[in-house]
């Protein structure tokens, strides 16, 4: 896990935004997170208060959402709204749209 010290109120911490990184750059979201469930299925994706969830927890979840969705979605590319709080919760249903 990663942690930054935030040097004034208000600002996001030095290297938070740093998002120099070298990847795939034709590669969906989707196909990007599916390399690092593979790669690191039980390294922690997410981390909110007292809750975790590793990469391959994430990638389950997520296949729920994206499957439930399926099944009672209709139509060509619907819209599909997240209203949700940030959360772990939030996080696995917006990839599960993603998928």
């Amino acid at each position: 896990m990663i942690e930054f010290e935030q040097t004034h109120p208000g600002e996001l911490p030095v290297g938070w935004n740093d998002t120099a990184t070298n990847y795939e750059r034709d590669a969906s979201l989707c196909e990007v997170f599916s390399r690092r469930v593979a790669d690191f299925p039980e390294a922690v994706a997410l981390e909110s208060g007292d809750r975790t969830l590793t990469y391959a927890e994430l990638d389950v979840a997520s296949d729920f959402v994206a499957s439930l969705l399926k099944h009672h979605v209709k139509g060509h590319e619907p819209c599909v709204a997240v209203p949700a709080e940030r959360s772990l919760d939030a996080v696995v249903a917006i990839l599960g749209v993603l998928k």
